[in-house]
């Protein structure tokens, strides 16, 4: 019997790529993840690296992420001195980033690495790639709180874009290092206005749909009172952040144009 097996394209092999990871309390899931990771992406590409940023768990997660480092290649993990959240640790991996390209997923195993691929179609002709969750296996109320960001993006920024929160992206290092000066240092949804912006910027944007799953381990940190403060405090940040960092100096568009144009 023939079997068909596609060839891998020639440029796949050379494309130099940080994976970023944050991660906090993961200790059941951590290595499945890290080994999915590492097998579909790392493995595959010579130049590249998978950067897990361990935010300060108090499980045993970070004994779990040095004993892949030990097992795995081109790995680093990094701890902050003190817990900074989601956010913070999401910063600290693409600043820490040195290739080319950037690939953010989160540690929950709720995303499929092997859908990278499929965001790494478009690089030619995009500088930023992210996939949304068509069919989102999240609470209701996480469901809720994402129809709120795209009604706050419209009425507060005038933009429709699908999922601007998702963990799953990937971005020309450049235009995120770019974005990153503006992006405010203590930003509690750095991945909202790094979307956001990419778009203010006039930075190619490529949305597809990826798989996302149920939550099987671990529990969802932020709901009930302390949700409802979080939509306050997002709610306050985005505000600010259109009153005090949206009004982007005409310097920053030349440079991302030079950014576009040099692939």
């Amino acid at each position: 019997m023939f079997i068909y097996v596609p060839k891998m394209p020639k440029r796949m092999a050379h494309m130099s790529l940080s994976v970023v990871v944050p991660v906090y309390n993961e200790q059941d899931v951590i290595e499945k993840v890290v080994r999915s990771i590492h097998k579909n992406i790392i493995s595959k590409l010579k130049d590249s690296e998978l950067i897990l940023i361990n935010d300060c768990s108090t499980d045993s997660t970070l004994q779990v992420l040095k004993k892949l480092s030990r097992k795995l290649d081109k790995i680093r993990v990094i701890t902050p001195s003190n817990n900074g959240g989601h956010g913070k640790a999401i910063r600290l991996g693409f600043l820490n980033s040195k290739k080319e390209w950037v690939f953010h997923i989160d540690s929950d195993n709720q995303f499929d690495s092997a859908d990278f691929w499929k965001l790494y179609k478009f690089i030619d002709n995009y500088d930023y790639i992210y996939g949304y969750r068509k069919k989102r296996h999240d609470p209701v109320h996480r469901k809720v709180l994402t129809m709120m960001i795209r009604s706050a993006n419209m009425l507060v920024f005038g933009t429709f874009l699908k999922d601007t929160n998702s963990a799953f992206k990937l971005i020309k290092n450049r235009a995120l290092q770019q974005i990153l000066r503006i992006v405010p240092e203590d930003a509690f949804t750095p991945s909202i206005m790094i979307t956001l912006l990419a778009k203010k910027l006039g930075y190619r944007i490529k949305i597809i749909p990826v798989e996302h799953r149920e939550r099987e381990t671990g529990k969802v940190s932020i709901q009930g009172r302390k949700l409802v403060k979080v939509c306050i405090r997002g709610a306050k940040e985005m505000i600010n952040f259109r009153l005090k960092n949206f009004n982007i100096p005409e310097k920053e568009f030349r440079l991302a144009q030079e950014i576009r144009e040099n692939n």
